[in-house]
């Protein structure tokens, strides 16, 4: 099959199709990633210091369930990114 003019013309328009901009511009995201891991570690450190302050838990107990919030926050947001793109 060889291509004619009107083949020449389809194939221009869709490559212009291709480079046009969208009709309705991507909305900004309202917090990118590392927003929300540096608030939940400053939510996380403030908590943490009442509860210690007021003798509820010691500092051991503090660190590691800080890390371990922030570890399976990071292994959530990160399935949740993989599944929003596949």
């Amino acid at each position: 099959m060889t291509l004619n003019s009107h083949h020449l013309a389809a194939v221009e328009r869709a490559a212009r199709m291709v480079d046009m901009e969208p009709l309705e511009p991507k909305r900004k995201a309202f917090m990118v990633k590392e927003q929300w891991f540096g608030l939940a570690r400053t939510l996380l450190a403030f908590g943490a210091g009442y509860l210690v302050s007021r003798g509820f838990i010691d500092q051991s107990t503090v660190d590691a369930v800080i890390a371990a919030v922030i570890t399976l926050g990071t292994a959530a947001w990160s399935l949740i990114e993989k599944t929003k793109t596949a």
